[in-house]
């Protein structure tokens, strides 16, 4: 009787065991990994064989297209290069509206800027008869623009009927206590330009160290954040250790290859003669600073956040989608290696 008794007692164990391994490979099973997105930055939307490849390829399904920015002039926001669909999209479209600081910071009337912004969204998408869900207004807000800001994402939500969301940089969400925390279900961590851009070696675009004092405070920001992460690279044109400029989508290999300038490290190429390269004049002796990401600070940008996130974001959102960015992160495996990383 006693080994009866036993043998049943082990029996039940052993069911007990199953049952919980089975409800945790169903809990886990049911915790997707983020899916891939992309933000769209340019003003023309024209896809090209290559960029509609990569879409195909890692299953995206939503694309965040900056519709227009807002700036100021003589003192009153206005539309500024509003964006020309020479093609119809085919994904899911979030629209994008970017704001500069100053348009909050200065003595607006928030209401009629909202009906303007949410108005001219909406016949944009009506013009190429696209539907969309969301609006999501990106601003690098401070202290003295946040009360213009949180009312702007309020009123936009009044006007246009459909969901807000914001995006978020890294300060906001360390000093959120004196930054505020807009209204809004979910936003965008922009874990990118961390830093000044300068003459000397440091990446503007990424620096870990940075970072890390940074997001310590992540989980307990109390908005559900996707994360926007870099694969673009840009030029700082240097003279006499000043920056002069900044050279936007350019493809490094036209630097790296060409003889006019020579390499004096790894980031920094120096002109040989005067030349007009990429839309800027270099002179003689003129430097060009190379800044990007590569696979590697990738994937310590992951790691970290997934250290110190509360829970796995749902998207990805990769800035930005263009040819020029692809070439070292097209592969499908790569991009989704990353988002299996969380």
């Amino acid at each position: 009787m006693n080994i009866c008794l036993g043998a049943l007692q082990k029996k039940r164990c052993l069911a007990s065991f199953i049952s919980f391994l089975a409800i945790t490979l169903l809990y886990s099973c049911g915790s997707e990994p983020p899916r891939v997105s992309f933000y769209y930055w340019k003003t023309e939307y024209y896809l090209t064989p290559q960029e509609e490849g990569v879409l195909n390829d890692n299953k995206v399904s939503t694309l965040y297209i900056r519709y227009f920015d807002v700036d100021l002039q003589n003192e009153i926001p206005v539309p500024i290069a509003p964006i020309i669909f020479n093609k119809h999209p085919t994904k899911k479209i979030i629209p994008v509206v970017y704001i500069k600081n100053r348009v909050l910071a200065s003595s607006i009337d928030v209401p009629r800027l909202a009906r303007n912004i949410t108005q001219l969204v909406q016949r944009m998408s009506k013009q190429q008869g696209l539907k969309y869900d969301e609006i999501q207004l990106d601003c690098d807000w401070t202290t003295a623009s946040r009360y213009n800001y949180f009312k702007l994402i309020d009123l936009c939500r009044l006007y246009s009927k459909k969901s807000m969301s914001s995006t978020i940089r890294l300060h906001q969400v360390k000093y959120s206590a004196k930054t505020g925390i807009p209204n809004i279900r979910n936003g965008v961590l922009m874990y990118y330009n961390m830093g000044k851009i300068g003459a000397d070696s440091s990446n503007s675009i990424y620096e870990r160290g940075t970072a890390l004092r940074y997001i310590n405070k992540l989980s307990e920001y109390p908005v559900e954040l996707d994360i926007a992460l870099p694969i673009f690279s840009w030029g700082i044109h240097i003279r006499d250790d000043k920056v002069l400029g900044l050279l936007n989508k350019i493809k490094k290999e036209n630097f790296i290859y060409d003889t006019n300038f020579k390499k004096i490290s790894d980031k920094i190429y120096q002109a040989q003669t005067n030349i007009l390269k990429s839309g800027r004049y270099f002179k003689k002796g003129d430097k060009l600073k190379l800044e990007f990401v590569n696979i590697r600070d990738l994937e310590r940008m992951v790691d970290d956040l997934s250290f110190y996130v509360s829970s796995p974001p749902k998207h990805i959102i990769f800035f930005d989608l263009d040819q020029n960015n692809l070439e070292d992160y097209s592969h499908e495996s790569t991009l989704h290696t990353l988002c299996n990383s969380f």
